[in-house]
C-alpha cells in the first residue's frame, strides 16, 4: 500500500501522514489542536455520510486511550491519536477506510490533491499582473492568528512555518528568491508573512493557488486566491 511502510508494519508513510495532517487541520475548526466531538462528527459525516452516536464516539476514544492515553481527553483527540486510528485500520486490513477518507478530501492514488483541485481558475495572459485576492489575504491573516502564531506574540518562527507547510508536497516559498524582513531571531511578523504570500501570488500564481488550496482556502466560483491586479 502507498500508505503503509514495508514489512507489514502499521507505521504510515510520510505522504500519508502529511495527507492525514491536512485533513485533521481542516476538521479542527477551532484550531486548538484537538478534534472535539463536534469536529469528529464533521469528519465522520464528510467521509462516511453519517454521524457517530454518542456510544460510538466513546468507543473510538476508548480504543485510542487503551494504547495512547495521553492523546485523548474530554476535550478531544490529538493528531497522534487520529493517526493511530488510521494505522490501526491499516494493520487490521481495513485499508479501504483510510482510502475513503483520503478520497473524500480530494487525494489521488499518489497521495497528493487531484489536479483539478489545484488548477488555477483565473484565466490571464502573460501581459496581465495578478495579486493576492482580498479573500485570500483575509484567510491568511486569520490563519496566521489562529494557526501559525498560536502563542499570539505576533511572530511566526521557522518551526511554526515548517509546521504550516508540512501537509504540502513542498513549501510554495522554496527557492522563490523572495526576500522579506525577518527579526533578529529569524521570525516573520504578520506584515512580512502576508508580503511573502503576495510576492508568491505575483511571481507564481499557480503555486500560490495550490498552496492556499492545501491550507483549506476555498473560493467557490472565484479566482482561487489570486485576482487580476488593478492598473
Amino acid at each position: 500500500s502507498r500508505c503503509r511502510t514495508a514489512a507489514r508494519s502499521g507505521e504510515l508513510k510520510i505522504d500519508c501522514v502529511k495527507a492525514l495532517k491536512r485533513i485533521f487541520m481542516l476538521c479542527d475548526a477551532d484550531k486548538d489542536g484537538l478534534l472535539n466531538d463536534e469536529e469528529l462528527n464533521f469528519f465522520q459525516v464528510r467521509c462516511f455520510r453519517a454521524p457517530l452516536q454518542a456510544e460510538e464516539l466513546a468507543g473510538v476514544k476508548r480504543v485510542i486511550a487503551e494504547k495512547m492515553p495521553a492523546e485523548v481527553s474530554e476535550a478531544g483527540v490529538t493528531f497522534k491519536g487520529f493517526l493511530y486510528l488510521h494505522a490501526l485500520f491499516i494493520e487490521k486490513g481495513r485499508m479501504e477506510t483510510t482510502w475513503t477518507v483520503l478520497r473524500r478530501f480530494g487525494y489521488s492514488d499518489e497521495l497528493v490533491l487531484a489536479p483539478e483541485l489545484l488548477r488555477l481558475p483565473l484565466r490571464h495572459d502573460a501581459t496581465e499582473s495578478v495579486e493576492l485576492s482580498a479573500r485570500a489575504r483575509a484567510f491568511l491573516e486569520a490563519h496566521f492568528a489562529r494557526v501559525v502564531d498560536p502563542k499570539s506574540d505576533g511572530y511566526a518562527t521557522r518551526r511554526e512555518l515548517d509546521e504550516l507547510f508540512y501537509p504540502l508536497p513542498k513549501s510554495p516559498w522554496d527557492g522563490d528568491g523572495v526576500m522579506v524582513e525577518e527579526d533578529a531571531q529569524g521570525r516573520l511578523g504578520l506584515s512580512a508573512f502576508i508580503a511573502h504570500w503576495a510576492a508568491t501570488a505575483r511571481l507564481n500564481p499557480e503555486a500560490a493557488h495550490a498552496a492556499l488550496t492545501y491550507l483549506g482556502f476555498s473560493d467557490e466560483g472565484g479566482a482561487g486566491g489570486v485576482a487580476l491586479a488593478n492598473g
